[in-house]
């Protein structure tokens, strides 16, 4: 908003922060303070509402995105949330969440996704936050559904009174970065989660009636097939409603970042190089583990998750007005979803050498 207000204002875009000219490309990154000084997204504007992926879909109803939050204190090592939105967490006030719920109402919204990644952490707080969440959601009188993204730890740590508050308020699925499923890659990454947290907090979202979905990495340092096979293997023994299989991206700015490719190297390169970035986004492989191993892992962890068996069991939990959409979604991803990475694996070379380092 200072970059527009300053423009209205017929002043230069260099006074505002978090603004790279040239000469100047380093720029300092803007953090609003007080995130209720911006301004309601003006989602009347859109041209249409969003559609939410495969494993998102609630229903056929209208769709959003939102933010309530901005920041993350954590420090897992492939990250680059803490450097888009800053390590603390800086969120709107409950009377300013009330304002955009109500929003939602208006524009005949029923399902929302919040993005936030920190939202809800475990902390002293993490049961009055959720509580003052619902409170305000309460207020706004808006009937649709909604999902969280949370730590696994949040979900273990919090309160059974406020669970079945978010449950009761509408919250239909939490997303989880679950990642690994075993302890030496997770420590790698700084993940600060063990596999057994990740699975008890699946148990307890499915026991409240909220769907669980988790993602995983494939991929990393040191990490063999036979790493990888658990990770999927683990996946499918959690009772999960979705899972979420991802090649090991590599953000500029990130420690991963620094370990492959060095403090000094240059990212736009980088990211405009095929064979390093086949989807725009840098893609860690090694001479070890070459991408086209880790894109065919991918593909097969989505063949190993979405079952007839899983789907049975997510229809059984589900509400009738659910199971439509349920079940076009198993379908997208169990057929679909897996041939997404055939073109690019293909096209890769097998050896790994694409100038990136193990």
């Amino acid at each position: 908003m200072s970059i527009w207000n300053n423009l209205q204002a017929g002043r230069a875009p260099e006074v505002a922060s978090g603004v790279g000219l040239p000469g100047r490309w380093i720029a300092q990154p803007h953090r609003t303070a007080n995130l209720d000084d911006l301004e309601l997204p003006a989602r009347d504007l859109l041209p249409g509402f969003d559609v939410p992926s495969a494993r998102r879909a609630v229903g056929s109803g209208r769709a959003t995105a939102a933010f309530l939050s901005r920041g993350c204190p954590y420090s897992c090592t492939f990250c680059a949330a803490p450097l888009s939105s800053g390590r603390k967490v800086r969120r709107l006030s409950p009377h300013r969440v009330t304002d955009e719920i109500r929003s939602f109402r208006q524009l005949e919204i029923e399902q929302v996704i919040f993005y936030d990644d920190c939202l809800f952490i475990r902390s002293a707080q993490l049961n009055t936050r959720i509580l003052e969440f619902c409170e305000a959601l309460s207020n706004a009188e808006w009937t649709g559904t909604f999902q969280l993204e949370l730590r696994c730890d949040a979900v273990n740590a919090m309160s059974e009174s406020a669970l079945q508050a978010l449950q009761s308020v509408g919250c239909r699925q939490v997303n989880m970065g679950i990642e690994k499923g075993h302890l030496a890659q997770l420590k790698q990454f700084r993940k600060r989660l063990l596999p057994e947290q990740a699975r008890d907090s699946v148990d307890r979202l499915v026991s409240t009636g909220i769907r669980a979905a988790g993602t995983f990495i494939v991929g990393g340092a040191g990490e063999t097939m036979e790493d990888i096979d658990q990770t999927i293997k683990f996946a499918c023994s959690l009772n999960l409603d979705f899972a979420h299989f991802n090649p090991l991206a590599v953000y500029p700015g990130t420690q991963l970042f620094s370990e492959t490719f060095g403090h000094a190297a240059e990212w736009l390169p980088l990211c405009l190089d095929d064979k390093i970035s086949p989807m725009g986004d840098i893609l860690w492989r090694s001479a070890d583990m070459p991408l086209s191993a880790i894109l065919d892992s991918v593909a097969q962890g989505y063949r190993d998750f979405y079952t007839t068996a899983r789907l049975s069991g997510a229809l059984a939990r589900a509400p009738r007005s659910e199971r439509a959409e349920l079940t076009e979604s198993y379908e997208v991803l169990a057929v679909r979803r897996p041939h997404s990475w055939d073109t690019p694996s293909r096209a890769l070379n097998t050896d790994g050498s694409c100038g990136v380092a193990g």
